[in-house]
């Protein structure tokens, strides 16, 4: 059977697998070039080599790559993968702030189907992380991504549009660790309005994180919800931010729990990472609810002294449920 010939996307792959074998100097002309080919594939490929050679000059190449796809978008970049895959590389220098600055601020409308769809919220997104990384005096700018939630265009799920830049938003507070965040993050969770549950439990995370001294006022209306996703998220992050001092309160909270929710309670508790909390766990072993036990088994993993190992044995034979049964197996 005669061989497939190679189209020029091919081609250009071949090169950039070759470039990785050459001196990083010599690769990193070759991996622009390859770049510049016109296929969207190709140049995610070369800039993500870029970026792996960690060269001085890397960052200057993928800055002037950027503005390149950023000036062609419609032609090059339609979908905005390779900004995003830049962008990923570019936290932490100074000369990408401008960069990053007006990624987060990167509306790209694209037809797709019946009607317009913003391919941009995912630059928006990595570029918010990244500024954060880069430049101390960007709260401003990550404040307008939380609180953006009116679609650039028409959708489906309205309360999804722009998710996961509003999650980004949250993550990038985290990282940049201004306590003036703390108020915003505290708005958005005190009126949580019609935000989406993946939104609003990247918040708490953020809140919780931060410490502030007034952290209980705004987390336990969501402790004690209806939302199990996030009053999980909850008590999670704050057994692993505040450890043995909010045991009681998570001990009090699961004894009341039922379902799932009393599973993940049993994991938070684990998080808090002290002989009571091992103790708790182990009580719970021998509870009537299949989901307080396979919560106890994982979260007595992290523990495993003889007495664990112990337990969880006995468990693997004897347990009622099968998913216990098989969670106990070390």
């Amino acid at each position: 059977m005669p061989k497939k010939p190679k189209t020029d996307l091919e081609s250009v792959l071949l090169l950039i697998n070759e470039a990785k074998t050459l001196m990083p100097q010599d690769a990193l002309p070759l991996l622009a070039e390859c770049a510049h080919c016109g296929h969207s594939y190709a140049a995610v490929r070369a800039v993500d080599a870029i970026g792996k050679l960690d060269l001085p000059e890397s960052i200057p190449m993928l800055i002037e790559l950027y503005e390149y796809f950023n000036a062609k978008a419609s032609d090059y970049d339609n979908k905005c993968d390779v900004r995003i895959k830049i962008v990923e590389y570019l936290g932490g220098y100074g000369s990408a702030i401008k960069v990053l600055t007006r990624a987060i601020k990167t509306v790209h409308i694209v037809r797709l189907g019946p009607g317009p769809d913003d391919m941009a919220t995912g630059l928006r997104a990595v570029a918010a992380v990244q500024l954060a990384k880069t430049d101390p005096d960007c709260l401003h700018e990550l404040a307008f991504l939380l609180f953006d939630e009116k679609p650039n265009v028409p959708t489906a799920h309205p309360a999804y549009a722009k998710a996961d830049v509003r999650i980004a938003a949250a993550q990038a507070m985290s990282v940049l660790g201004d306590a003036g965040a703390l108020p915003l993050l505290a708005v958005k969770l005190k009126f949580p309005e019609r935000e989406v549950p993946e939104v609003l439990a990247e918040c708490l995370e953020a809140f919780i994180f931060m410490k502030p001294h007034y952290v209980m006022d705004i987390v336990m209306p969501y402790l004690q919800g209806h939302d199990n996703y996030i009053a999980s998220i909850a008590a999670i992050a704050l057994a692993q931010n505040y450890r043995e001092t909010v045991l009681d309160l998570l001990i009090e909270i699961a004894e009341n729990a039922v379902g799932e929710f009393k599973q993940a309670l049993a994991v938070a508790i684990s998080q808090t990472r002290c002989a009571r909390a091992k103790n708790f766990l182990m009580t719970m072993c021998d509870d009537p609810s299949k989901f307080a036990r396979l919560g106890a088994v994982i979260g007595l993993k992290s523990y495993l002294d003889d007495d664990v190992r112990a337990k969880l044995k006995a468990m693997q034979h004897n347990d009622p449920d099968q998913a216990v049964r098989m969670e106990c197996v070390l």
